[in-house]
């Protein structure tokens, strides 16, 4: 049975345990893709083609695994609240991105 490259590659979502980063991540894992998901809180995605990542991206980017990415999809951010600083906003998601 001969394989298509689709079904090896690995897809790195940040903000996965968002609204949008599950719809992603499911999407993709539906088309057997393998999908590593990035958050600080587990997305609770049960499939054998997923792996979590717990990390906070604000305080460091660094993965410190060895995985070979094809493509990173980035939606991961903060919301801006009446209690956030404006420039934390920004450096979260803006400049780190």
């Amino acid at each position: 049975m001969h394989h298509g490259f689709k079904e090896y590659m690995t897809i790195l979502i940040t903000g996965a345990s968002s609204y949008v980063g599950k719809r992603i991540c499911s999407d993709l894992l539906n088309n057997n893709l393998v999908v590593y998901g990035i958050s600080r809180t587990s997305p609770k995605i049960k499939h054998k083609n997923f792996k979590w990542i717990k990390k906070d991206l604000n305080k460091s980017n660094n993965i410190n695994k060895k995985i070979k990415i094809h493509y990173i999809i980035h939606v991961a951010g903060s919301a801006l609240r009446k209690t956030s600083k404006t420039s934390d906003y920004v450096f979260g998601n803006i400049l780190i991105a």
